[in-house]
C-alpha cells in the first residue's frame, strides 16, 4: 500500500494562508502567473470587477461578447459551486 507523507502541518497551512484572501492571491498567482487569463477563451484581455475581488470579466466577442463572461479565481477549478471557505473548508 502505497501512502504520502503530508509536506506541511496544519500549523504551517494556517500560518502560510492566514485570510481568505492569502490563498485567493496564492490561487491566482499559481494559475496565472503572467497575468489573468479568461479560463473559457484564454483572452488575455480581461476587466477586474472592482466591486468583488479575485473576479474578472471578459469581453471578447467568442466569449460573451458585450455582456461579458464573468468568471472568478475558482472558476473551472474544483472549488468551483462550493460554499466552503478556502482556507477553513467550512461552510
Amino acid at each position: 500500500m502505497k501512502t504520502t507523507k503530508p509536506t506541511m502541518t496544519l500549523a504551517q497551512l494556517t500560518a502560510r494562508f492566514p485570510t481568505e484572501e492569502a490563498c485567493k492571491t496564492f490561487l491566482r498567482d499559481m494559475r496565472w502567473p503572467d497575468g489573468v487569463n479568461c479560463p473559457r477563451c484564454q483572452n488575455a484581455k480581461v476587466y477586474a470587477l472592482k466591486s468583488k475581488p479575485f473576479h474578472w470579466v471578459c469581453k471578447g466577442k467568442d466569449c460573451g461578447g458585450r455582456n461579458g463572461y464573468r468568471f472568478s479565481v475558482i472558476s473551472k477549478t474544483v472549488f468551483e459551486n462550493t460554499n466552503y471557505d478556502l482556507r477553513s473548508g467550512s461552510r
